[in-house]
């Protein structure tokens, strides 16, 4: 008998926290929720001349961009908005983001994420609209389904 595994996209949490106080992001796309992608390499390699090797550690390397997609309808376009507009005009739309999934216990989180760019959809249906945020010294921990 196969081994089936079971996940449940409604299991899963982005919380951000701030000036602007503590929500929780609803109105996420079924589809493709959100997406992660690391800003650097972990290490970098550096050769010598006799063979010798060197690794060095990237201090970029923990930074990540999670890209949501969000409903046309979600409230949570206006509290992101409102932290676009607030880095805009004062430099404060700073706040710390916490990314838990319950399906397989991974977890992302950083204290200092900003709003780099958003892309609205507009459309006949309910377009997404979708939200990518800096998070600048994230911290990371993913596990398998369990």
């Amino acid at each position: 008998m196969a081994d089936l595994k079971s996940v449940d996209p409604r299991r899963r949490l982005i919380t951000i926290v701030g000036t602007l106080g503590a929500h929780n992001i609803s109105g996420l796309l079924a589809d493709n929720m959100m997406s992660v992608a690391r800003g650097s390499d972990s290490y970098t390699i550096e050769r010598g001349v006799n063979g010798e090797v060197n690794r060095h550690r990237n201090p970029a390397s923990n930074e990540l961009t999670i890209t949501i997609n969000l409903l046309a309808s979600s409230p949570s376009i206006k509290v992101l908005s409102d932290y676009k507009n607030l880095d805009n005009v004062n430099n404060r739309g700073v706040f710390a983001i916490y990314f838990k999934d319950f399906n397989s216990n991974s977890e992302i989180s950083s204290l200092n994420a900003y709003i780099l760019n958003d892309t609205p959809g507009f459309s006949d249906g309910s377009a997404a609209h979708e939200w990518v945020i800096q998070l600048v010294d994230a911290t990371t921990n993913y596990n398998n389904i369990a």
